[in-house]
């Protein structure tokens, strides 16, 4: 019979008996995905067209997304709660679920 080993989320902090599984530092955080959205330049700010240099943001909101981008691409073994993989996957389909078109668009247009 074997035992399954205790641990703690990295995400939130709560006991899971869930094994590692490779993710980010954080999770997709709404608050900035608002913001991002209510800046009216998501297609600017993320994905293959994006030019920081052709917008106007102020240098707090650029600081902030250059730590949540630096925070999201530290991809490792974490481990990670069920209720925060589920957030994190809610919060994914919400803000990001077409820019994955967009990126397969924007490949099929760089092989043509």
């Amino acid at each position: 019979m074997s035992e399954t080993k205790e641990s703690y989320c990295e995400w939130c902090g709560r006991k899971t008996t869930n094994g590692k599984t490779q993710v980010s530092e954080t999770p997709l955080l709404e608050n900035i995905e608002r913001e991002i959205n209510a800046s009216g330049k998501r297609d600017k700010i993320w994905g293959p067209f994006s030019d920081w240099s052709k917008l106007k943001m102020d240098s707090s909101f650029e600081a902030k997304l250059l730590l949540y981008d630096e925070l999201l691409s530290k991809i490792k073994l974490r481990t990670i709660c069920q209720d925060c993989l589920d957030h994190d996957n809610m919060i994914y389909e919400k803000y990001y679920k077409d820019e994955i078109k967009i990126i397969d668009e924007f490949n099929n247009l760089k092989n043509e």
